[in-house]
């Protein structure tokens, strides 16, 4: 109902990463730090993105790329 909060859009993405389509967990986590970002959502929401992205990159076996989303959050 309210098209600035980035709850809806991190909820998706963890459904994406049950589901193992890691990468639109990470493009539905980008979308919602974009959102969050320009709504100055609250910090803690935004590491939750961050950290949701952090967790599909190591399911790729991108340990390198997780560790860069994990200290962002």
């Amino acid at each position: 109902i309210d098209p600035s909060n980035m709850t809806f859009l991190t909820n998706k993405a963890a459904v994406f990463f049950e589901q193992g389509e890691y990468d639109r967990a990470i493009t539905q986590c980008q979308e919602a730090i974009e959102l969050g970002r320009s709504h100055r959502a609250d910090y803690a929401d935004v590491a939750k993105a961050f950290v949701r992205i952090g967790k599909a990159q190591l399911k790729k076996d991108d340990a390198e790329a997780a560790l860069k989303s994990f200290r962002q959050a």
